[in-house]
């Protein structure tokens, strides 16, 4: 009977988590809080947290980052999916994907953008324009890879959403940004897409996209196998 009610208690919490993901209590790239805050917002031991986000780690819907915490790198089970074959993947591999996804996003999103998108796209490359010239490179990350999300969302189709979230940790491993962070060497191509999305331009948005993906890739090869 223990064992039963044991894997209960572990359902209940792994539900609980799952359902404040999908909500939007907690988005892509949140960090969740310690066990000890958690159980004490659901109501439940320590122990059963534990195990939920460990269930949830293995479903793709968590990361667990040694020494930083847990965060979210999906939404949905399909998205999880996707992501744990990301995280076994070469950023050669992701950036290939990436070109398929990223360039259909710019196009779509140069047709289904809304004003409201436009703003949310600005802000976030204000603040990635704002970590560059301050050389935080993993703030700069994240906001590099929430302007090609908000770019997605831009599109206004859920499954090409769905696809890039599942993606977002594989991409975030595969970046490397160095050459880009200090007032003098970033580039402006990402304002560029912007620009060309703002106008409703598809083929210059396509082809920036595709652009910042060869640069990428350039990038990744010159690095120290």
């Amino acid at each position: 009977m223990k064992s039963i009610g044991r894997r209960t208690l572990v359902e209940e919490a792994t539900d609980q988590l799952l359902a404040q993901i999908k909500d939007g209590t907690w988005q892509i790239g949140d960090r969740l809080p310690t066990a000890t805050k958690l159980a004490d917002d659901l109501g439940v031991s320590r122990s059963p947290i534990r195990e939920a986000t460990q269930a949830l780690v293995h479903a793709g819907l968590l990361e667990a980052r040694q020494g930083d915490g847990t965060y979210v790198i999906a939404v949905n089970e399909a998205s999880g999916a996707i992501a744990r074959r990301g995280q076994q993947a070469e950023a050669s591999e992701v950036i290939d994907v990436r070109r398929g996804l990223d360039v259909a996003a710019a196009r779509a999103a140069a047709l289904a953008r809304t004003d409201e998108d436009l703003a949310e796209l600005d802000g976030i490359l204000a603040r990635r324009r704002r970590a560059a010239e301050l050389t935080t490179e993993g703030e700069f990350v994240l906001l590099d890879i929430e302007f090609h999300l908000g770019v997605a969302k831009a599109a206004h189709n859920s499954i090409l959403q769905d696809l890039y979230q599942g993606l977002l940790g594989a991409i975030r491993k595969s970046m490397v940004v160095g050459t880009y962070l200090g007032p003098d060497h970033l580039a402006h191509d990402h304002e560029d897409l912007l620009d060309a999305i703002r106008g409703r331009d598809q083929g210059l948005a396509s082809a920036l996209a595709l652009g910042i993906l060869n640069e990428q890739e350039d990038i990744v090869r010159q690095q120290p196998s």
